[in-house]
């Protein structure tokens, strides 16, 4: 009788189904990265209407959009104590309310008294995108410890063209120093206003609730374009602005806006909608569409 030889793979057979594997994963791996980002960008817009529902809850209770800081120092261009943000002022819209009962409003963000509060993770005001997200040590200027603190990866809309740090209480978007703005002062309309915008921890980190004193905003490790103006500080670290550059552009600052995304930012308008303003908008659009009485007409084609 004759002996059955079993033939196993060659080397080339090895090599070759090595090959087709790894084409195969090489094709499927973009599709499952783009799946991934598809959702990491439902998760952000959810956030924003979040944001928008709690925007327009507030509001509805005291008929007026929220500060966006406080701070009873007006003659102080820098100073932000005790800092609260609109981040803080709205948690009770949020599903938040055992936590903005812990905040001792009458102290300041960086007191110990608040420093559970300060440190919370608030999952609404992190991006899923965002690689820089958590708690880090807020720096002054000259590198010395503020706080520990959580980061936001959103900003409130200062307005266009103005420096917030110079003139924190001349915004001329939604979201100023000490005052509320109503719908009513929203002359250019809703839905042609932001309202809040994305500006990742991967570009610089914030807090999310305000603005401790003598803190500036620190661009992240993760930062990968080129930027300028490392020292933020003030109202920047709540509130952004339209002013020299488009959104994600090169030359971007500490108080611009800025997402983890490709392509453009998400915004929430006024009006509670959600949107995604292009990097490729023209400027004199995009700054209009951060003042809230300056007149426009824009055409939502433009972003």
């Amino acid at each position: 009788m004759q002996s059955q030889r079993r033939r196993g793979f060659t080397l080339l057979e090895v090599l070759v189904v090595i090959a087709i594997l790894s084409v195969l994963a090489a094709m499927l791996l973009p599709a499952i990265q783009a799946a991934r980002e598809s959702a990491r960008r439902i998760q952000c817009r959810n956030n924003l209407r979040q944001m928008g529902l709690a925007l327009h809850g507030y509001h509805e209770s005291v008929s007026a959009f929220p500060m966006g800081y406080v701070s009873p120092t007006q003659s102080k261009p820098l100073y932000t104590s005790p800092g609260w943000g609109w981040a803080s002022l709205i948690l009770p819209q949020l599903d938040q309310r055992p936590l903005y009962d812990s905040v001792n409003f009458s102290l300041p963000i960086e007191f110990a008294e608040n420093q559970t509060v300060r440190t919370t993770a608030v999952g609404v005001y992190a991006c899923p995108s965002d690689t820089a997200v958590g708690t880090y040590l807020a720096l002054s200027e000259v590198g010395d410890i503020v706080a520990n603190v959580h980061t936001n990866s959103y900003a409130a809309c200062f307005g266009s063209g103005v420096d917030i740090d110079e003139f924190p209480d001349s915004g001329n978007g939604i979201f100023i120093r000490n005052r509320s703005i109503r719908i009513a002062d929203i002359r250019d309309g809703t839905s042609q206003t932001i309202a809040i915008g994305e500006r990742g921890a991967c570009l610089v980190m914030t807090p999310w609730a305000g603005a401790p004193i003598n803190a500036i905003s620190q661009f992240s490790s993760d930062t990968r374009i080129w930027t300028y103006d490392t020292t933020g500080r003030g109202g920047e670290l709540v509130l952004a602005r339209a002013y020299w550059t488009a959104p994600n552009a090169p030359g971007t600052g500490t108080a611009d806006f800025y997402s983890a995304h490709a392509d453009g930012i998400h915004f929430l308008f006024a009006d509670g909608s959600v949107r995604v303003v292009k990097s490729t908008v023209n400027l004199p659009v995009y700054r209009a569409l951060c003042t809230r009485d300056g007149g426009e007409l824009i055409d939502a084609a433009s972003y």
